[in-house]
């Protein structure tokens, strides 16, 4: 039926990320605002999760390289290329794979 929330919360939106369930349709209903909300609640989940990962890793990177630290503290400008560079060498989300027959690796 109809959501009442969802419709306000859609009018009240200024562009954030998850405006777009707001008023998002199936089979031309709103989505209930239960819906939305555990949509929202397991988004916020993972992106804490990812968010606490990526920056647990950095931390230990720079913790345990001493040099890149240092170099890092004294030059800034690299700051935006090495966090690319942390995201892609400890990514928080990772893609796995089911090895549906036998395979040698690395033999």
């Amino acid at each position: 039926g109809s959501c009442l929330l969802s419709r306000t919360r859609l009018s009240a939106c200024s562009g954030l990320a998850f405006c777009d369930h707001c008023g998002a349709e199936i089979d031309g209903e709103l989505l209930s605002d239960s819906l939305i909300e555990r949509i929202l609640v397991l988004q916020l989940g993972a992106g804490l999760d990812t968010t606490w990962g990526a920056i647990g890793a950095a931390l230990w990177h720079l913790g345990t390289h001493e040099n890149g630290r240092r170099r890092l503290v004294a030059e800034t400008g690299l700051i935006p290329t090495v966090v690319e560079e942390l995201l892609r060498a400890y990514a928080p989300v990772n893609t796995a794979r089911r090895v549906t027959k036998p395979v040698e690796v690395r033999g």
